[in-house]
């Protein structure tokens, strides 16, 4: 099933898709369409406006294993598609880093491998800009919470089988840039979401961003990013 979150006259609402159209939704907690309809150009928001967004780097440890290491990325850089992306006045050099984000959709706490994936409501793409250079501090602070710095979208996909084996895409002015897989993360989307639900508590609406398999792209002023994930769809946004 796939979900949305769109822009209307009477404000954001919810919806699925179905018969090439969008049907509102109270909630992504009750699927029952209205009877509102809405037609497929209709302008897409950010598909969830998380309480919490947790990033996932995957860093070696002493003896060269490596780990999940969870950090969190402010929620105010969420944009949509077609949202902006204000580079930071004193970058000079920020990138992409396409990424597949999984949306939770029930309380997450010491999850399982077992039963991680019941407590998913379904996948979106996100786009983790950072500020590579300079370094502003040792926590990446400021690397990481610019203005439209988390893009998500363009929805969210709820029966995707095989979250460990989607093709991940990243182009910059639609010429191609990088091509990976989240195959390629050191970690399975399951693991994860155990070691993150380890520490904290996710509610519904979170969103875990899983780690850049090496999708990084330069992001000079004036330019557009998409992002493109299997069994997804394609996220766009523009950078001033």
């Amino acid at each position: 099933m796939r979900l949305a979150r769109l822009s209307t006259p009477d404000g954001p609402r919810h919806a699925r898709w179905d018969a090439d159209r969008w049907h509102e939704v109270p909630s992504f907690t009750d699927l029952r369409p209205t009877g509102r309809t809405f037609p497929p150009e209709a302008t897409l928001l950010a598909p969830v406006e998380p309480r919490t967004v947790v990033g996932a780097s995957h860093p070696e440890d002493d003896h060269g294993a490596r780990r999940v290491q969870g950090w969190l990325k402010s929620s105010a850089g969420v944009t949509g598609p077609g949202g902006t992306i204000e580079r930071a006045a004193w970058a000079t050099t920020v990138v992409a880093e396409g990424e597949l984000a999984v949306v939770i959709g029930a309380e997450a706490h010491a999850l399982t491998n077992e039963n991680a994936l019941e407590h998913v409501l379904g996948f979106t793409i996100a786009n983790d800009v950072t500020t590579v250079a300079p370094t502003e501090d040792a926590v990446f602070f400021a690397a990481k919470a610019g203005t439209g710095y988390t893009p998500l979208g363009p929805w969210i996909e709820t029966d995707v089988d095989d979250p460990d084996a989607l093709a991940i895409r990243v182009s910059v002015e639609g010429t191609l840039v990088r091509s990976s897989s989240t195959a390629d993360l050191p970690h399975t989307i399951c693991e994860i979401l155990v070691a993150i639900t380890r520490t904290m508590t996710l509610q519904p609406g979170d969103v875990v961003l899983t780690g850049s398999p090496s999708t990084d792209a330069a992001l000079p002023a004036g330019t557009s990013v998409q992002v493109s994930i299997d069994r997804i769809g394609t996220l766009e946004n523009g950078v001033v």
